[in-house]
């Protein structure tokens, strides 16, 4: 991909495994996204794919032996016209051997060609030929809500738009809809209040680098003091109060907030995401990212379970093994994504917000428990005898946890912590195969 006319402009992934790269032609201004389809899938191979979302293209994928050459020979090897020996197909790193079945299936196919270079050539198009159908079937499965897959990164990141697709399917954007009853005082602009708005106007215009020549300024209290006085929301309709205060929301999103350019709305309507931490910590459930996947053999009725203890004194980890053999493997999911982005329909195991996932419009602030007060704040907030109620405040909480040495072996045998090691690949370090 990296070549005369030809640069990676993006790559995702690891390594040894891309999961997007996109490249860019160096004079023309043309972008090419290259996708892992497995993305959207769950963990499986190719082959397994082909067949539970195709159409029989897994039978026709090909075999081929990849040890049967090497960098030194392999011009050699692949133009002899001779098809390959069953021996060729022996595996020494997977410790496998092809069947007579399959050495037929290949010596059939094998007739076709006149050397190895042209069979190489068609089984590696076996390999996009047999992505076609299941493809198409994804891309199908997705567009049926109006989603473009090839937009979104994972399987996860689709889920989340589908819910919205759901969600808004019977939105009329021109349709009346009734405001709710806000019994609270009617709103009346104050100069602090006004001073502070415009301030945050600039703050804003200024981090987006936008013109702020013609913003608003503290000399238009009056004017805005009445036309807050005489509207309603631009965007719901909704009237101002002191539960339900007004801002300005900008017409034009690529100019200022200057006094043409700006409309009264709810200020829960346009309000952002300041705090960049709160924004951190909302986006990286939003969507699923790349997934890691440990190998570990469990063989059922054969290997015994293993136990971990942590001994205080020496400062080492054994590895102890039971009695007990293994059944089966139960895995714990505590955010359990998947299930959750589908849930505009209610379920009761989502019982801390009522049966559905919000998603975050604005926030109301954030509370680190750094002191004893603030503690006792983050407390009160859970603890609430509203927070049951529509009354009750939505919160976000992050723990960082800290397990004291003497009660580590309460906690060793819990799932893993991955942290991001770099180790070095050489021979030394991981032995010769």
């Amino acid at each position: 991909m990296q070549c005369k006319d030809w640069t990676i402009s993006n790559y995702i992934g690891s390594p040894t495994i891309a999961k997007q790269v996109i490249v860019h032609h160096k004079k023309l201004n043309l972008k090419v996204k290259f996708v892992d389809m497995l993305t959207y899938l769950q963990p499986m191979e190719l082959k397994q794919a082909a067949k539970d979302f195709g159409d029989g293209y897994d039978d026709k994928k090909g075999l081929f032996p990849y040890e049967a050459f090497n960098t030194d020979n392999v011009n050699e090897v692949l133009s002899k016209s001779e098809p390959f020996t069953m021996e060729d197909f022996n595996s020494s790193l997977k410790k496998t051997k092809i069947s007579q079945k399959d050495y037929q299936i290949y010596l059939e196919d094998a007739k076709r060609f006149k050397n190895r270079w042209d069979y190489l050539q068609f089984y590696n198009e076996q390999d996009t030929y047999i992505m076609i159908k299941p493809l198409m079937t994804l891309i199908s499965l997705q567009f049926k809500y109006k989603i473009d897959m090839f937009s979104f990164m994972s399987m996860a990141a689709c889920s989340n738009a589908i819910k919205y697709a759901k969600v808004y399917e019977d939105f009329d954007i021109n349709g009346v809809y009734p405001n709710f009853e806000d019994l609270s005082q009617k709103f009346y602009l104050t100069e602090n209040y006004w001073q502070s708005k415009v301030q945050g106007y600039q703050v804003q215009d200024k981090h987006q680098r936008r013109d702020t020549t013609n913003n608003v300024k503290d000399s238009d209290f009056e004017y805005f003091k009445q036309l807050f006085k005489v509207s309603n929301c631009s965007i719901c309709g909704c009237k101002f109060t002191f539960t339900n205060k007004p801002t300005l929301d900008r017409i034009d999103n690529l100019k200022g907030h200057s006094k043409d350019n700006v409309l009264p709305c709810c200020l829960c309507l346009p309000t952002n995401l300041t705090d960049i931490d709160v924004y951190h910590i909302i986006r990286k459930w939003i969507t699923g990212g790349l997934s890691n996947v440990m190998h570990r053999v469990n063989r059922s009725g054969i290997d015994f379970i293993k136990r971990l203890y942590y001994n205080k004194e020496s400062k080492k980890v054994t590895v102890l093994t039971t009695d007990h053999r293994i059944t089966h493997v139960v895995g714990v999911d505590f955010k359990s994504l998947y299930p959750s982005v589908m849930s505009s329909e209610p379920h009761k195991f989502i019982k801390y917000t009522g049966g559905k996932m919000y998603m975050c419009g604005s926030q109301t602030g954030k509370i680190e428990g750094d002191t004893d007060h603030s503690k006792q704040t983050i407390l009160r907030i859970i603890n609430s005898k509203k927070r049951f109620t529509q009354e009750g405040r939505l919160f976000i909480a992050e723990v960082k946890g800290h397990i004291d040495e003497n009660y580590l072996n309460d906690f060793i045998n819990f799932p893993p912590i991955l942290r991001n090691y770099e180790f070095t690949t050489d021979e030394r370090t991981f032995g010769s195969y």
